[in-house]
């Protein structure tokens, strides 16, 4: 599809349906419309003197790293949500947080946390300031914001369990999120997280490098009754095939 080369962010919010990509994303209202306002000012064609492209302007690796054309306005978009639904996922649901670390990067935001976990807004750089306060002004609450004000409602719990249920199934759990109410859906999101994990650390003790007992400390398979046998020079032969190789979880 043809886009404008630039239109208002407004107008793109119509055309590339922003507030259709915020509910599946559980990001809050008008943050997409904000973020190309501030990124782009709706120019799809543009780029930065640092090299960033498109409508929310996104760097060549970062472009490349996520599979998208970001002189695509539709595909710069869409990722541009699923990159902040990460940060809020990383941040707790803060959009404050989420909105930093899209322009100052998670790194040096986590490093802020870490130093300055209560007033972490006083040590962002001049430009971060700026950037949080024009793309977080007038933006709707977040899912995790309304919970704790008390102000749910039953549409906002919907498209939680559903943005939570499109995770299960992206994660491989689809059939198993089907009926699941959104606290067990979070607790199989956890479980799958917890076990992708446990299951990478013992996929490591099968690489290369790990520890490997010496064979002096294992119990020799041949009887002690088995008479060995030996060439006829006296030496005994080599052993021919193994004991079967026993993985450290049962499959």
């Amino acid at each position: 599809m043809a886009y404008p080369t630039k239109q208002t962010p407004e107008q793109w919010a119509v055309q590339l349906d922003f507030a259709g990509l915020e509910r599946e994303h559980g990001l809050p209202a008008g943050l997409l419309t904000n973020l190309v306002r501030q990124e782009s000012g709706g120019n799809c064609s543009l780029t930065s003197r640092k090299g960033a492209t498109g409508l929310c302007q996104f760097m060549p690796a970062t472009a490349k790293g996520m599979g998208i054309d970001a002189t695509d306005p539709k595909q710069s978009a869409q990722a541009a949500a699923k990159y902040l639904e990460q940060l809020m996922d990383m941040y707790g649901g803060d959009p404050e947080k989420a909105i930093a670390a899209y322009n100052w990067g998670p790194g040096n935001l986590r490093r802020d946390l870490r130093d300055h976990p209560n007033d972490w807004k006083d040590h962002l750089p001049a430009e971060t300031t700026h950037y949080l306060a024009v793309v977080g002004k007038g933006i709707g609450e977040s899912f995790v914001q309304k919970q704790a004000d008390g102000t749910l409602t039953d549409d906002d719990k919907k498209r939680e369990e559903e943005r939570r249920r499109g995770e299960l199934q992206e994660a491989g759990l689809g059939q198993l999120s089907q009926n699941m109410s959104l606290g067990s859906l979070l607790g199989a999101l956890f479980f799958q997280l917890i076990n992708s994990f446990l299951q990478n650390k013992f996929d490591k003790m099968d690489t290369p490098g790990a520890p490997v007992v010496a064979p002096d400390q294992v119990a020799s398979p041949t009887p002690a009754s088995v008479e060995v046998p030996r060439t006829p020079t006296g030496s005994k032969v080599a052993a021919v095939g193994s004991a079967p190789k026993v993985s450290a979880l049962a499959h």
